[in-house]
């Protein structure tokens, strides 16, 4: 986890709240590091409110989950993913989240 990227991102995000790409990157640097897991999952969550059509954080967040032992969540978060990459017409995407579906299963 880099924590001078981290501040950087934050002093983005507090210019730009609704800066999607910069609240996934926080939630990657947050990842990155095990124990803060949370933080990233809590990052993902509120991009997920606030942009449900930012396709990428489905699978990070499903993939948190599963790590987290939240195995409903993660099927949940990644069957929401599925529904949108196919809305979108990302068969790429869409076969990463069934890889990851199937990991669970």
């Amino acid at each position: 986890m880099n924590h001078e990227r981290i501040q950087q991102l934050k002093e983005l995000l507090e210019e730009s709240p609704a800066d999607s790409f910069c609240r996934y990157a926080l939630a990657l640097e947050y990842a990155s590091d095990p124990s803060a897991r949370k933080l990233a999952i809590e990052e993902l969550e509120l991009l997920k409110k606030n942009d449900s059509q930012y396709l990428a954080l489905y699978y990070q967040l499903g993939y948190l989950y599963h790590q987290e032992q939240e195995l409903e969540l993660a099927k949940q978060v990644l069957t929401q993913g599925q529904a949108l990459a196919k809305e979108q017409g990302n068969a790429h995407t869409y076969s990463e989240l069934e890889f990851l579906l199937d990991e669970i299963d």
